[in-house]
C-alpha cells in the first residue's frame, strides 16, 4: 500500500493519458494529482498507521482466539457434548445431539468446500499473475483466493480490488489483463465448480443466503458474515426433518399455469 501511495501520481498520469487516447477527451492529470495531495496524508500518517496497526492486531487476535476455541471444541468435542447433555433431561438429549451433528456436518462441509474453492482459485490466479508480470503475484493470489471465498457476497469484489490496484500501478494493460483473468475465474467458479462442491454442504437459496448475511452482519458484526451461511443451512436441515413435503400433482401444476397465463377474450359469434 505504501508503494501504491508513493507511485499514485505517476499512475494517475498514465491512466489519464490512456483515457484521453481512447476517448478523445482532454482531461488534465495535474488536477487529479492536486486533489490527491489535498488529502494531506503526511499530517495524519502516523496516527492513521498506528490506528490501522492496532485494528489489524485486534482482528488477528480475534481470529486466533476463534481458531483456538474452534480447535478445542473439535478436539474435545465428545466430552464437551456429554457435559452439555448431562444438564438436560433424557427426552431432550437426542434432539440436542441431532442438532449438534447437523451443525458439525453443515459447518464443516461449508468451510471445507470454501477452502477447496480458494485453493483452486489460487492455483489458477497465481500463475496467471506471474505470466502477466504483476508484482507480489504469490501474495496477491493467496489474498484473492482466501478473501473471495471466506467473505460472502462482497468477497470477490474486495479480493479483486487489491490485485487490480497493484497491476494498475504497473501498467493499465496489465490491470485489464488481471480484470479479465479474475472475471473468467469467478465465472468458472460460480457456474461450474461451486454448484458441485457446495450442493451437499449447504443447499440454501441465494436470496436466503443474502438476507442471512446482511442480518448477521447487522447483529453480530463482520464475524457474523462467516457464520451466517452454515447457521442457516443447519437450521434449514433441522427444520426440514420435521416438515413433511408433498409432491405437486400434475393437475395443480396445470391449474397454476392456467391462472398465470393471461386470459384471452372470447371471439364474437
Amino acid at each position: 500500500m505504501a508503494h501504491l501511495v508513493h507511485h499514485l501520481p505517476a499512475t494517475i498520469t498514465s491512466v489519464v493519458a490512456l483515457i484521453n487516447n481512447w476517448t478523445g477527451l482532454h482531461l488534465h492529470a495535474a488536477t487529479y494529482i492536486k486533489d490527491f495531495h489535498h488529502l494531506n496524508f503526511s499530517s495524519s500518517k502516523g496516527s492513521s498507521l498506528s490506528h490501522s496497526s492496532k485494528s489489524a492486531l485486534a482482528a488477528l487476535g480475534g481470529v486466533a482466539v476463534g481458531g483456538f476455541v474452534t480447535f478445542y471444541m473439535v478436539a474435545d468435542g465428545p466430552r464437551f457434548r456429554s457435559f452439555v447433555c448431562s444438564l438436560l433431561r433424557p427426552s431432550s438429549q437426542p434432539e440436542v445431539l441431532r442438532a449438534w451433528e447437523l451443525a458439525i456436518e453443515k459447518t464443516g462441509g461449508y468451510f471445507i468446500s470454501r477452502f477447496i474453492l480458494a485453493a483452486i482459485r489460487m492455483a489458477i490466479v497465481i500463475p496467471a499473475l506471474l505470466v502477466i508480470g504483476v508484482p507480489y503475484a504469490v501474495a496477491l493470489g493467496v489474498w484473492f483466493g482466501l478473501i473471495s471465498e471466506i467473505v460472502p457476497i462482497i468477497g470477490t469484489a474486495l479480493a479483486s480490488a487489491l490485485p487490480l490496484l497493484v497491476a494498475l500501478d504497473a501498467s493499465p494493460h496489465k490491470a485489464l489483463a488481471v480484470l479479465i483473468c479474475v472475471t473468467v475465474v469467478t465465472q468458472v467458479r460460480n457456474f461450474v465448480l461451486a454448484p458441485k462442491l457446495t450442493r451437499r454442504a449447504v443447499n440454501v437459496h441465494p436470496t436466503v443466503t443474502f438476507v442471512a448475511v446482511l442480518a448477521a452482519v447487522k447483529v453480530v458484526g463482520p464475524v457474523g458474515s462467516l457464520l451466517a451461511v452454515p447457521f442457516v443451512a443447519t437450521a434449514q436441515a433441522f427444520v426440514s426433518s420435521y416438515v413433511n413435503r408433498h409432491q405437486v400433482s400434475e393437475e395443480s401444476a396445470l391449474l397454476s399455469d392456467h391462472h398465470l397465463r393471461p386470459s384471452r377474450p372470447k371471439s364474437a359469434r
